[in-house]
């Protein structure tokens, strides 16, 4: 790589620009390639095009038929040089990371295989570089995503992305944490960048995201009137805010599955179900679209067939939604799979056991505190849009 000296920085308050679209500063324009899985008969395709004040990455993330996993799509800076790294305050160094990368994206479909990459001090910046996931709400809404820098880790897997997985190899990954600050970014690290990426992977789907910057930022940057901001996640041991623990023995195959759904990791110990449903930081995240369609789950095959399947509470276990109601089975499958995630109408709610959140972003909760997913109106009325994992549970008993 060719080194890019003499870089002036313009710093905007608490935050430095490191990529911009619109062309106006030399010194955070940079070119754009985009990459698709090219091994083992990948089968993703996307693109990703520079446009008068933003970059749209459109594309569709394909499984992998001899993983049998998804690929990835990859939009990455080519012409090399030091991309301008944020300079802490003094002291900081040596201490836990603190401030974080702040996306301004939109996108207009839903999809859960989002990471941000830096590379620095590695002659191999697609595989060696800080990864690190994000969530964007499918809205075509502009938001603020804050990435800390402590969801940043340079060991991750290569077959999902993440840090929080082991691989079919059997090696286990290590996410960035104070017990493991060798996977963390250095102070030198972030003085030292030299490529950024924006990822799709680990997620199979369509995925659309439209970015105006990335900028380096002590804390999110909220400029822009009505912005909306994205949720960021911290590390900590994971509090239950539902109204006790998530059963040990979920249907559908829902148990124990790890944060690996290109979400960050709070508590490593902490399930996947257990975050979705029952934990506040992770409010505005869901799990994986199509997780209803994988092959250790396969919702539609474990629903009857010739009458109602009842959706249950995954905590407290009671009834939340009976399916086909006010349609057929068929119906349901294929708003589901349009969608990407179980779909529900008026009809099939179990009144009483289920209602809107009261933050009015459409949101849905039991009344055992759990959060279902969101409700998303469409021209024939409300589409009760929700996790898996938040509906799979086992009914009480006397139910």
């Amino acid at each position: 790589m060719i080194a890019i000296t003499a870089i002036t920085l313009l710093a905007l308050g608490n935050h430095v620009d490191l990529v911009t679209f619109d062309g106006a500063a030399k010194e955070t324009t940079w070119k754009w390639e985009e990459v698709n899985d090219p091994v083992m008969g990948g089968q993703s395709t996307g693109t990703f095009k520079v446009g008068a004040k933003t970059a749209v990455f459109n594309g569709d993330c394909k499984i992998v038929p001899s993983l049998k996993a998804p690929g990835f799509c990859n939009a990455k800076t080519t012409d090399g040089g030091l991309i301008p790294g944020r300079h802490f305050k003094d002291g900081r160094a040596g201490k836990f990371l603190e401030g974080g990368l702040s996306l301004l994206v939109r996108s207009s479909i839903a999809f859960g295989g989002f990471k941000v990459t830096f590379a620095a001090d590695t002659i191999n910046p697609q595989f060696k570089s800080y990864k690190a996931p994000f969530n964007v709400t499918s809205d075509n809404t502009w938001q603020e995503v804050f990435v800390p820098f402590t969801s940043f880790s340079n060991d991750w897997s290569s077959y999902t992305g993440l840090c929080s997985t082991k691989d079919p190899t059997g090696k286990q990954h290590i996410c960035c944490s104070k017990e493991h600050p060798e996977v963390c970014p250095t102070k030198k690290s972030l003085e030292d960048i030299s490529q950024m990426e924006i990822w799709a992977e680990g997620a199979e789907g369509t995925f659309n995201l439209e970015v105006q910057y990335i900028r380096a930022a002590d804390a999110p940057t909220t400029t822009h009137s009505g912005l909306k901001t994205a949720p960021a996640l911290t590390v900590g041991v994971w509090k239950n805010a539902c109204s006790g623990p998530v059963q040990a023995n979920l249907r559908y195959n829902m148990s124990g599955r790890p944060i690996s759904a290109g979400l960050p990791v709070q508590d490593p110990k902490e399930t996947l179900a257990e975050a979705i449903c029952c934990d506040k930081v992770y409010h505005g995240y869901a799990e994986t679209s199509g997780t209803y369609k994988l092959p250790t789950v396969e919702l539609f095959k474990n629903m009857n067939q010739k009458g109602e399947t009842t959706f249950y509470d995954p905590v407290c276990g009671i009834p939340l939604f009976i399916v086909p109601r006010g349609r057929t089975l068929a119906n349901f499958q294929e708003e589901t799979t349009e969608h990407g995630w179980p779909s529900f109408r008026d009809e099939e709610v179990v009144k009483g056991n289920v209602f809107n959140e009261t933050d009015g972003l459409g949101g849905m909760r039991s009344k055992c505190g759990t959060h279902l997913g969101d409700n998303l109106p469409d021209d024939t009325g409300n589409r009760y849009c929700l996790d898996l994992s938040c509906v799979s549970g086992n009914p009480a008993k006397g139910l």
